[in-house]
């Protein structure tokens, strides 16, 4: 094997251990982001951030972290870090003989393979990419060191932007950037959720006074046919009071003269046929008090 090969081969199997290595670092950053040591790291961090009215907006440390900040900065969430990945990848592929320049361990196609797959790590190589594809500039703050510059280049018809990173190498074997907010916006949208919560009381208090008026309106009907109620009751017992007044008028006794102008005995006139009028007047009045109304 010549000597060419062999100083080849050793690079390709330094970039795999290290590319190794690096894996099981980002699988780790999880665990990490949960830890007290990186919560003070982010408060430090913060607190040094503060002074240029800025502030770390964390995002999931599992290898994509890169493109992940990039996203929330550019869409104003994590959701599309594939789709920054592919434009890197594709940047990468069209300017073979300017990044290949970056690396030299490691074939650049077989390092673009790599590259494509979710969960790999991207770094300044793939910051440079995308500056480039975008046309967008990068800040990079790092804790307790000055932050890096990256200018993008004007791109035709796209609007030049700045997307402000942070970069956390508190413990040299964790690596993990994140996105870098202003507190103005962190404001702002504290003073959207304010006025969500307002909008949300006034649609419960009105709510609650429409079921109020239902439930107040529900008791008037109530009220209102309870006393209907009431007033056919004191009606029907008028009127039983009355028929059993002219009843009491009308009574006369069975030998006494009958009322019609006939001479006879009550008995042998018409007492048969009051009788049966005071029941069919006594049985319809039973009917309607039993009668159903639809």
């Amino acid at each position: 094997m010549s000597s060419k090969n062999r100083n080849k081969n050793k690079k390709q199997n330094k970039y795999e251990e290290q590319n190794s290595k690096d894996k099981k670092r980002h699988k780790n950053t999880k665990k990490v982001q949960n830890s007290p040591e990186y919560q003070k790291h982010l408060k430090e961090f913060n607190e040094q951030l503060s002074e240029y009215n800025l502030y770390i907006k964390d995002v999931e440390g599992d290898g994509n972290c890169l493109f992940r900040s990039i996203s929330d900065q550019l869409d104003g969430n994590e959701e599309y870090h594939a789709y920054y990945r592919k434009i890197v990848v594709e940047q990468i592929k069209s300017n073979q003989d300017f990044f290949k320049n970056f690396i030299y361990d490691i074939e650049l196609d077989k390092y673009v393979k790599e590259m494509q797959n979710i969960g790999t790590w991207g770094g300044n190589m793939e910051i440079q990419a995308i500056s480039q594809a975008l046309g967008h500039n990068f800040i990079i703050y790092t804790k307790n060191r000055p932050f890096m510059v990256i200018k993008g280049v004007s791109v035709k018809g796209i609007t030049k932007k700045t997307i402000q990173l942070a970069y956390h190498y508190e413990d040299k074997e964790e690596l993990h950037y994140s996105s870098i907010r202003n507190i103005s916006e962190l404001n702002v949208q504290q003073e959207l959720k304010n006025q969500a919560i307002e909008i949300l009381i006034q649609q419960l208090n009105e709510e609650d006074n429409k079921t109020k008026n239902i439930q107040n309106q529900n008791n008037r009907n109530k009220v209102e046919k309870q006393e209907q109620d009431e007033l056919k009751q004191t009606e029907s017992q008028i009127k039983d009071l009355k028929i059993e007044e002219n009843q009491n008028e009308n009574k006369i006794g069975r030998n006494q003269k009958c009322l019609c102008g006939s001479r006879k005995a009550y008995k042998k006139c018409c007492m048969f046929k009051d009788s049966q009028n005071i029941k069919q007047e006594q049985n319809k009045e039973k009917l309607q008090k039993q009668a159903i109304f639809i």
